[in-house]
């Protein structure tokens, strides 16, 4: 049983890491996007879910090969905030290529919903492949 000591010590020191970098994200992303995304949410605009969920599941890519290229849990926070950067950089990018993105959005547009969760997936995929050891 000692055995297991150090590597459930490190699995959970990396969760807990992952887990704090995805709060942090999830933050600062309703704070910076135009339209209020909880709001929306709890009133059933499943687009504004859907575009959530795709910034989520983009920076998780990138945070878990973040995680798994690191060699120590400082370099996973650099690593970390890196994607988050690029994760809030691509949704500023997005504003601009599609300008009534975030209104269409606020009208339950699920095709505006699916590029921006898509725009976010593909950046967080690609921010993944980035990361070298």
């Amino acid at each position: 049983m000692m055995e297991l000591a150090g590597p459930v010590w490190a699995f959970a020191k990396h969760l807990t890491t992952g887990l704090g970098f995805l709060t942090i994200f999830v933050f600062i992303y309703i704070q910076v996007t135009p339209h209020k995304e909880v709001a929306l949410i709890r009133a059933g605009n499943g687009a504004a879910a859907l575009g959530l969920l795709g910034a989520v599941v983009g920076f998780s890519i990138a945070l878990s090969r973040a995680i798994e290229v690191s060699t120590a849990l400082y370099e996973a926070a650099i690593w970390a905030a890196i994607a988050l950067a690029a994760q809030i950089g691509a949704q500023f990018i997005a504003q601009v290529m599609f300008p009534k993105l975030y209104t269409a959005i606020e009208e339950n547009n699920w095709a505006a919903a699916i590029v921006k969760a898509g725009t976010a997936i593909a950046i967080g995929m690609v921010n993944a492949a980035c990361m070298t050891p």
